[in-house]
């Protein structure tokens, strides 16, 4: 890690307060009770029990607690067969194979932190990944920009600071779930990412297709007891995934008793979901860093990246546009830009 990065997370850790919370006030919102009825209506009697028990182990366990994914597949094996669950994964012990998705675009939304200092960050995205996302997305910024978009409220307008910038996607959050909820009905997974992560769609749809989304999940980069003592949590740049009900949980409970805001928002994330009993699920297909530091390669190499799901600090026009254009040919998912590009040396995926 570079120094900037190591100083900008000391200074994270000394600005990083504990706050109490009155652990008595957990009741759930009449947004998220609804919610919370509406999913259990269509899960079977394993299901919900499955739900339950994923639920209260991440209450009582420790604040470190967590599964690798690998791990989550087994549990659901071996404790809960005849679930959804087991039935989504088929004959996946381990790792899960990159194989087309059942999964279509609009089932995921994409929420993004943007600014308008680097707007041009923003334009970039839209150029290439998110153009995969049929307009499934938002980037909330200090300042509004139609042409790109991005979008404001009055909480966020005119605030344009790295601080400030901690509030976007969870205010931003709360804004789509008070104004947008047929949008929220209809989708299965909610993605938060910065203006300057790279998102691989195609493999991420692959890859959530063996997760229920009906369950309380949460997905991506784990800092395990890292920077935070005693905790872990996600890395926000890597990308942080959702399953709806979890999104439904945590977000309109964040700025509130039970959900205080602590001082980041990935942090804030993290002590949110500990309270609302959030699983936690860490994937080596997300990833904090760029892609070529993916077993120390010096150039960009498209075996290291088209399989994975995330990449950050993608600020490079030219890669930006190359992995995505070599993510075009791999799936087979033509994408503006990318219509005249061919790879003689791609490795050929094979699909069922």
């Amino acid at each position: 890690m570079d120094e900037s990065k190591v100083k900008y997370y000391q200074r994270f850790v000394v600005k990083f307060k504990w706050t109490s919370v009155n652990s008595s006030n957990t009741s759930s919102t009449p947004v998220e009770q609804s919610h919370q009825e509406s999913q259990h209506g269509n899960m079977s009697m394993e299901d919900l029990k499955l739900n339950e028990t994923l639920q209260t182990r991440a209450k009582k366990r420790s604040n470190r607690y967590y599964l690798n994914d690998f791990e989550y597949f087994r549990m659901i094996r071996s404790e809960f067969p005849h679930t959804k669950s087991a039935s989504q994964l088929g004959y996946v012990n381990g790792i899960v194979p990159l194989v087309s998705t059942v999964l279509n675009p609009k089932d995921v939304l994409f929420i993004v932190m943007g600014s308008v200092k680097y707007a041009h960050k923003a334009k970039l995205l839209t150029e290439t990944w998110l153009q995969w996302s049929q307009g499934n997305f938002f980037i909330f910024a200090d300042t509004s920009n139609a042409s790109i978009p991005l979008i404001t409220l009055p909480q966020l307008k005119n605030k344009p600071s790295r601080e400030d910038a901690q509030h976007r996607q969870l205010l931003g959050s709360q804004w789509i779930i008070t104004n947008k909820s047929e949008l929220i009905k209809n989708i299965k997974w909610v993605v938060f990412a910065d203006d300057d992560t790279w998102i691989n769609i195609p493999a991420l749809l692959s890859y959530l297709q063996f997760f229920d989304h009906r369950l309380l999940l949460s997905i991506g980069y784990i800092w395990d007891d890292m920077w935070v003592t005693g905790w872990s949590y996600f890395s926000g740049g890597g990308g942080i995934v959702f399953s709806q009900v979890a999104f439904m949980s945590t977000m309109p409970a964040i700025y509130t008793k039970e959900c205080p805001f602590q001082t980041w928002n990935d942090v804030t994330l993290m002590h949110c979901q500990k309270q609302k009993g959030v699983t936690k699920i860490h994937s080596d297909r997300f990833f904090y860093d760029k892609a070529h530091a993916i077993g120390g390669f010096h150039h960009l190499i498209p075996v290291s990246y088209v399989g994975k799901a995330t990449f950050h600090y993608i600020n490079d026009a030219t890669t930006a546009r190359r992995m995505t254009c070599d993510v075009a040919v791999y799936w087979k998912w033509p994408i503006k830009g990318c219509d005249d590009i061919k790879r003689d040396d791609m490795p050929h995926l094979r699909l069922p």
